[in-house]
């Protein structure tokens, strides 16, 4: 019984270490997501500035 029981939580270890290691590969993915989202955003407010500056519309 006892080694069952060891080998039980051993388990649950692996499992909660495997949902951790999941949990963080999302994460940094999702941050990516959102490091891409700004940039493009930057990117495009800065075409978008460039244009109108260009037109004469700033300055």
């Amino acid at each position: 019984m006892k080694g069952s029981s060891a080998q039980e939580g051993d388990e649950r270890t692996d499992s909660a270490s495997a949902n951790i290691r999941r949990d963080m590969a999302d994460a940094k993915m999702f941050g990516r997501w959102v490091d891409a989202a700004i940039q493009h955003e930057v990117t495009q407010r800065g075409i978008e500035g460039a244009e109108r500056h260009a037109n004469g519309s700033e300055w």
